[in-house]
Parts: structure tokens; C-alpha cells; sequence
């Protein structure tokens, strides 16, 4: 099973990448990162997704773990992130 985490500042002290047989567990933890963020798109988990390298990494990932969400709640009301974590999964489901 492959595992892919997606982190705000919260996954800094995680490792990269772990690996106990038969589990593959890839890190990815940026500063600032926010669910949607339509002015800096480097910090807008729904904008990561069309990059080259998240979608080599979704290609070859079982499951996806978010640890993502105070950066988002300084620009966005509940009601509105909640909207954004959907289109996140929508868009998921639909690859």
C-alpha cells in the first residue's frame, strides 16, 4: 500500500518518505499551505494537483491524508473551506 500525506507547517518534523514492507508512506508538507488559494497558487493544495509532480505521486498512491487547515480558516469561513475540501474530493474521485 502506498500512502501519500499532505501537510501545512504541522508536517514539518515528518520524514519524507517512510518505508516498512509492505507500506510506502510519502510526505509532502509546505508552509503556508492552504486548501484553495487563488493568489498564491504555489500554496493552494487544489492548484498543487495539476502540477507534474503531484500527479506522478497521486498516479502511484492508494490512499491521501490531509493535515491542512489553519492557514485556511485566516482566509475562509467554515462554509467556504468546507466547499473547497469537496471540490478537493470531487476532484480526486474524478481522476
Amino acid at each position: 500500500m502506498k500512502f501519500l500525506i499532505i501537510a501545512d507547517s504541522h508536517g514539518k518534523k515528518m520524514a519524507t518518505y517512510l518505508s516498512k514492507l509492505p507500506y510506502t508512506v510519502n510526505i509532502k508538507s509546505i508552509f503556508g499551505l492552504k486548501f484553495v488559494d487563488n493568489y498564491q497558487k504555489n500554496l493552494s493544495l487544489l492548484h498543487m494537483f495539476f502540477s507534474r509532480e503531484m500527479q506522478a505521486l497521486l498516479e502511484h498512491t492508494d490512499s491521501v491524508l490531509f493535515l491542512i487547515g489553519t492557514n485556511s480558516i485566516r482566509c475562509f469561513t467554515s462554509f467556504e473551506i468546507i466547499n473547497q475540501i469537496k471540490e478537493i474530493i470531487f476532484f480526486l474521485k474524478n481522476k
